[in-house]
């Protein structure tokens, strides 16, 4: 007797995707605005400080590795306040009783 396949992962991902595309539609280039960009856009930064500059990919969520220069859309921005990193830590600041 074989053992039972599991194909349940990948049927779940193909369904997911079935759904996605069932959703989309398809915009012609030239029908978009120029002053926003999309998936498979490509993006340069510039640091403004140092100058130096930095080109992304713009994909999915699944796609985004940013060791392979690809992000997604779903970047939370917020500026961090001085003395504070991404977390929100504070380096310098001890909390009482410690």
């Amino acid at each position: 007797m074989m053992p039972p396949r599991k194909t349940t992962a990948p049927r779940m991902k193909i369904s997911k995707l079935e759904l996605t595309l069932s959703r989309a539609k398809i915009i012609e280039a030239k029908d978009l605005p120029n002053d926003k960009i999309y998936i498979l856009s490509r993006v340069t930064v510039k640091d403004v400080k140092t100058g130096e500059t930095c080109e992304y990919l713009l994909v999915s969520p699944e796609e985004s590795n940013f060791e392979a220069n690809k992000i997604s859309g779903n970047l939370t921005h917020r500026k961090i306040p001085p003395g504070q990193d991404e977390r929100g830590d504070r380096g310098d600041q001890v909390p009482a009783g410690s």
